[in-house]
């Protein structure tokens, strides 16, 4: 039986294996955002299993076979080798964790043919229309090449909503209002608001919205003080997050963001902030952080932080929504989002405005 669509993900190493990626992604009707640049995160998915992950290229499948560029990892593996292995091909099922499916060609246009030939099996148990074969992979060599991480080569962005309270009810009306993403909280200590359920997850998805979650995490400042700030709370909250995640059905593979104020005054808070990092990646999902200019400055500095960390940024600097959005990286280069107008309403409802590059990390 052939896979959803939502089961396959193809990763690059480089820029033009990216491109095809994508290409390859269009013809199988995989999401786009199920196209993978970071080798962090595809070693997670990789070793986690319950996925079928593609490396197409050389460079990606250099990297997972043998990380001979000596990347950081989950695992803290060194150069010359990885847990993983490949799967025979073509492959229509989820293999065991650690294997992954080859993609890399000795030329680009190879690597097209081989990555859209798999994608394709993968979610149809046949070849794409009018392929009849298509080269076999190349081996894996220990040849460092590409990069940790390889962004999405589109510069537009979209704008979102986020509030504390329900949006399912206002759902049609905010995407009637041009925007194509809400944010919404799972809970979390520091969450007073009215947590994001099942039914307002279907309701959103409906409306044709993509949902980016947040977990109101433990805050230590002059004006908000609440829950604990260490390593071992912040894994105990980053579990927490996940649960909630898994409980309205966000599935794996996507972000949560963790809320965080300006302004903390307890010297841990970056312990508590790595501990939950920890515990949320090694549930499957995605890490990210909430917050001020000069807190994801810091964060981003920190060795454990490095690529798999997605950033928000909190920085009210316009009144309205603008057409088009502008873009996060206008204000701080490595951010997926940028909150640039609070405390306003639309639909009747008290709501943020923010901008996104695309819908990295975010679920439907």
């Amino acid at each position: 039986m052939s896979l959803n669509p939502s089961q396959v993900y193809l990763y690059a190493a480089d820029p033009s294996d990216y491109q095809i990626a994508l290409g390859a992604a269009a013809i199988a009707q995989i999401p786009w955002h199920n196209v993978m640049g970071s080798f962090f995160d595809t070693w997670n998915m990789v070793a986690k299993g319950g996925l079928l992950i593609i490396a197409v290229g050389a460079p990606a499948n250099n990297a997972l076979y043998y990380n001979p560029c000596g990347w950081p990892n989950p695992d803290h593996e060194g150069a010359g080798s990885t847990p993983f292995d490949l799967t025979p091909y073509p492959l229509d099922s989820v293999p065991i964790p650690n294997f992954y499916e080859n993609a890399a060609g000795d030329l680009a246009y190879q690597t097209l043919l081989i990555a859209s030939a798999l994608a394709y099996y993968a979610t149809h148990s046949s070849l794409p229309p009018g392929l009849t074969s298509y080269p076999s992979p190349i081996s894996p060599f220990s040849v460092c090449a590409g990069s940790i991480v390889v962004g999405c080569p589109t510069t537009s962005c979209v704008n979102g909503a986020d509030s504390a309270t329900s949006l399912g009810s206002v759902a049609a009306c905010l995407k009637s209002n041009g925007y194509d993403f809400v944010a919404r909280y799972l809970g979390g200590p520091c969450f007073a608001g009215t947590p994001l359920t099942p039914s307002e997850a279907q309701d959103l998805t409906a409306a044709g919205l993509h949902i980016a979650s947040i977990y109101s995490g433990a805050n230590k400042t002059a004006l908000v003080s609440c829950g604990i700030q260490d390593l071992n709370q912040g894994k105990l909250d980053g579990n927490a997050a996940a649960t909630l995640a898994q409980r309205i059905g966000q599935s794996t593979g996507t972000a949560i963001y963790l809320g965080l104020e300006a302004n903390q005054t307890e010297f841990s808070w970056l312990d508590y902030v790595q501990g939950w990092t920890q515990a949320v990646t090694a549930r499957g999902y995605i890490p990210g952080v909430y917050s001020s200019l000069e807190q994801l400055n810091t964060i981003h500095e920190q060795p454990w932080a490095l690529s798999h960390l997605l950033y928000w940024l909190g920085k009210w600097t316009q009144s309205t929504m603008l057409t088009p959005p502008p873009c996060p990286s206008t204000m701080l280069s490595y951010a997926q989002m940028w909150q640039y107008v609070g405390n306003t309403s639309l639909c009747n409802t008290a709501i943020d405005i923010n901008s996104a590059q695309g819908t990295t990390g975010m679920w439907s």
